[in-house]
């Protein structure tokens, strides 16, 4: 049976009017069996193809078939802190994705001939790449820039040219671009996100503060994301909290969200709706109104939900297990 079969009939037996946590389970489309725990996941702009960040390797992966595609693509590895693949990012294009890693490096790979494209992007030359742990990857909206967070702050190259445009002292957990791709926000230590200009790497305005460090808890934000018309910022904190910020006045939108174990979030495209994940699985939550919509989803192990990718297309959800070997796809096209 195809994606978009099951997808149908998960929409025809969803069943209005029930809480989000009853109509879960049946939409499960499909769990995809990895040969070690998933890292972070990403769709390919026609939602065709799913990569996914395992162990010192990434892997593609066919939706419709759910079968991966070709081997892994290797090449990382041997770095002070590993060489574990933490992010992988598809370009707008399709051509090509790219991998962060822990060894400090980030490399792009060819989707058709399933080989390295030039040189892995070091973030700074004054410092060796082994010691500089690479956490997240995005290309801009248009594929000429690509950013990655890491340890030793966020870094900006030009594609083409793979020279750095932008360094910024922030972000050791994650950044993302805006819809526009003059400028980044990054989750940073204390408890704050920061936004940042490019190219320049100039501070715009004060940091978001509002997370807050409660005891046994982190002080870290672990994720950020812009909505797709760059106008709101979510972030992620270790205070358990998921918060939506305006970006012109840079206030916060709303009353917090409380998320167990905070990893990763993501606004659906047409903005009105944000995924998190968390200890608890993956959760949909009206932008609007900051009410749950849906979840938790989670596999029957209890696991929990590493990072998510929504499809473009706005239809599936993919949730990588915490901990487990399961990337698990569920249809959210009709909440």
């Amino acid at each position: 049976m195809t994606l978009v079969a099951v997808a149908v009939l998960v929409i025809v037996l969803s069943g209005e009017g029930r809480a989000p946590e009853d109509r879960a389970p049946e939409r499960l489309v499909a769990a995809l069996k990895l040969g070690g725990s998933p890292q972070d996941v990403a769709f390919s702009l026609d939602d065709k193809t799913l990569a996914v960040a395992v162990g010192e390797t990434a892997e593609l992966w066919d939706i419709g078939g759910r079968q991966r595609i070709e081997q892994p693509f290797t090449g990382h590895g041997g770095g002070t802190f590993g060489g574990r693949v933490d992010a992988v990012a598809f370009s707008p294009d399709g051509d090509t994705f790219a991998t962060a890693s822990q060894d400090g490096t980030v490399r792009l790979w060819s989707v058709r001939t399933n080989a390295q494209v030039g040189q892995p992007l070091v973030n700074r030359p004054d410092i060796h790449p082994n010691d500089d742990w690479r956490r997240s990857v995005e290309f801009d909206r248009g594929g000429t820039r690509l950013l990655s967070a890491g340890l030793r702050g966020t870094a900006v190259w030009d594609v083409a040219s793979r020279a750095r445009v932008t360094w910024v002292d922030g972000g050791p957990w994650d950044a993302g671009f805006n819809a526009a791709g003059d400028r980044i926000a990054t989750g940073d230590t204390a408890s704050l996100a920061t936004m940042w200009q490019v190219p320049g790497g100039g501070q715009i305005g004060k940091a978001f503060a509002g997370h807050s460090k409660a005891p046994n808890f982190s002080d870290n934000v672990f994720a950020v994301a812009f909505n797709r018309d760059g106008t709101l910022l979510a972030t992620a904190g270790g205070d358990g909290t998921v918060r939506l910020w305006d970006v012109a006045s840079q206030t916060q939108s709303g009353e917090p969200i409380a998320v167990r174990g905070p990893e990763d979030v993501a606004f659906t495209a047409d903005g009105r709706l944000l995924a998190t994940a968390g200890d608890e699985g993956a959760r949909l939550w009206r932008v609007s109104d900051h009410q749950p919509v849906l979840g938790p989803l989670d596999s029957s192990e209890h696991y929990g939900a590493e990072k998510l990718a929504l499809s473009h297309d706005g239809r599936v959800l993919a949730v990588a297990q915490s901990g487990g070997f399961h990337v698990f796809l569920w249809d959210v096209s009709a909440v």
